[in-house]
């Protein structure tokens, strides 16, 4: 199920994972954001997917200071390339992009099975419909984080998602 986050922040959201629904990858039952502490994780690498470059830019330098290693893809086909050749811990994939949107890309990705079958994927979106979340459940997706990025937000967000083996808080 997902929860709005209890900050002051509007459409602000943490996941929990949905017991109803289809199965969620193995990780984390409840993510606990730790947006008080600084960390580092150079072990980690995610990759960021987003159709606009301004996007892409702001959510990777966002993770700068955590030397978190980013790789990024403008579109779902170029997503799909680089996941079949490069293990990531994270995805973080945009909803909306023409071509193939966020589910169709991450749909593509799991039906060809390979290193990141398995990958935590966390939908971006400026979506606050109810129904889009339901969308995201049905498709087996359980962490949605909201454009634009509130940098403190984002930032424990990815940590908390991250294997705790990656995040080194200090």
């Amino acid at each position: 199920m997902i929860q709005k986050h209890p900050s002051r922040l509007k459409n602000r959201y943490t996941a929990k994972r949905d017991q109803t629904g289809p199965p969620l990858p193995a990780f984390n039952d409840d993510l606990v954001l730790r947006k008080d502490e600084k960390y580092t994780a150079p072990d980690a690498h995610i990759i960021i997917v987003d159709d606009t470059r301004t996007n892409l830019f702001v959510a990777a330098s966002l993770l700068k200071r955590t030397r978190i290693r980013t790789d990024t893809a403008g579109s779902g086909a170029e997503f799909l390339e680089k996941a079949a050749s490069v293990k990531y811990d994270i995805i973080l994939i945009d909803y909306r992009m023409p071509g193939m949107n966020g589910i169709e890309a991450v749909s593509a990705m799991r039906s060809a099975g390979g290193i990141n079958k398995d990958t935590v994927v966390v939908m971006m979106t400026a979506d606050t419909d109810p129904s889009a979340e339901e969308l995201f459940r049905l498709n087996n997706i359980g962490y949605t984080i909201s454009k634009p990025l509130d940098p403190v937000y984002y930032e424990a967000y990815v940590a908390a998602l991250l294997p705790a083996d990656k995040v080194i808080y200090g």
